[in-house]
């Protein structure tokens, strides 16, 4: 019931001190009012966001001042992020009663702000329709950018992982509540809302198929395997001299990703055994071929440790003593992320990990 919490009570502190209760409060930049209507962040997005378009204002002149490049980039990295930040706590489309409401008026003022930005970086005299303000500036209309700002931070969350951790809430309260009373249309957080919107749009397994990503790879002190990146023009001369300058019992393995026919695949092949091994990663919807890449790295990186427990086993050489592998992969994207596996990558990181 609504009348549960008295929201209007006081705290006492002791020797006669009491604590009043605000209507708003502030955490985190996000503020939060008893009926999170959230119209108190509103305002103060407006108020911020106005301030940066002051400023930006003030850059514009008809014959002097920033030029059109200039002023799309300070709107892009001054205006935008507090315009869109905690949007996703704010903005929920197709959210039900109430949501719907806060929704439009969260469209409502990010088009204001927008309109404005617009005449500003386009030098006109009056704003315009937001539409034909977005095709002259070259910038993403408001609701598309409130859809992607929402559809960036749910992937953040779904692919973090800390993700376990709201699971196990989830099933805490299901347990203590119910789970009539947690599939509740009202109950529903906005983190569930939104959940629900990408599984109707983009199938019920799109989000528990998404991979899992963390803050870091690897260890930050581990330095990764020793890499060598050559340019094009010296790549041929390069593998030419590493085959010349060959010590004894040296293995090569050469590794390739590609697409065609909308297909991509990953292969790799080892001139000293014959070796050959591929696999097929899927179509050019689910898969790139920077995986490929990664992907035919690891399949090569297999097969050699695979053949030095294999003579370590047998004892034809000790484990100071294995052979030598050399990879030659034709993709500077995947050697780059391999020469810096302490820093966080966007995709990868699975294959990363185990190579």
């Amino acid at each position: 019931r609504q009348n549960q919490h008295k929201l209007d009570a006081s705290l006492d502190l002791g020797d006669g001190h009491q604590l009043q209760p605000t209507p708003v409060v502030r955490l985190l930049g996000l503020y939060m009012d008893t009926k999170l209507t959230f119209v108190a962040h509103r305002e103060q997005m407006t108020r911020k966001a106005s301030m940066a378009l002051g400023a930006l204002a003030t850059l514009a002149g008809s014959t002097w001042g920033a030029d059109f490049g200039c002023l799309r980039t300070l709107y892009n990295s001054i205006v935008l992020p507090r315009m869109l930040y905690c949007a996703s706590a704010i903005y929920t489309p197709e959210g039900g009663r109430g949501y719907k409401m806060i929704a439009q008026a969260m469209v409502q003022a990010c088009e204001k702000i927008h309109r404005r930005a617009t005449q500003i970086i386009s030098g006109g005299f009056r704003t315009v329709a937001a539409s034909a303000g977005s095709i002259e500036t070259f910038l993403m209309p408001t609701k598309q950018r409130l859809e992607l700002a929402i559809a960036n931070t749910l992937l953040r969350i779904r692919t973090g992982p800390t993700y376990r951790q709201i699971i196990t809430i989830r099933e805490k309260v299901e347990l203590s509540r119910g789970r009539r009373y947690v599939r509740a249309f009202k109950t529903r957080s906005a983190l569930d809302k939104l959940e629900r919107r990408y599984k109707q749009r983009m199938g019920e397994t799109f989000l528990d198929e998404l991979e899992t990503r963390t803050p870091f790879t690897c260890a930050p002190y581990d330095t990764g395997p020793k890499i060598t990146i050559e340019s094009t023009n010296n790549a041929y001369r390069a593998h030419n001299n590493i085959q010349q300058q060959a010590q004894q019992g040296q293995v090569f393995i050469y590794t390739d990703g590609s697409g065609f026919d909308n297909r991509v695949g990953a292969a790799m092949w080892c001139p000293w055994t014959h070796h050959v091994a591929c696999t097929h990663m899927g179509t050019l919807t689910n898969a790139t071929v920077y995986l490929a890449e990664l992907y035919a790295i690891q399949l090569g990186t297999d097969y050699a440790v695979e053949q030095a427990q294999h003579e370590v086993s047998r004892g034809v050489n000790p484990p100071e003593q294995c052979r030598l592998f050399t990879l030659f992969v034709d993709n500077q994207a995947a050697l780059h992320t391999l020469s810096s596996p302490q820093k966080p990558h966007q995709s990868g990181q699975s294959i990363v990990a185990k190579i």
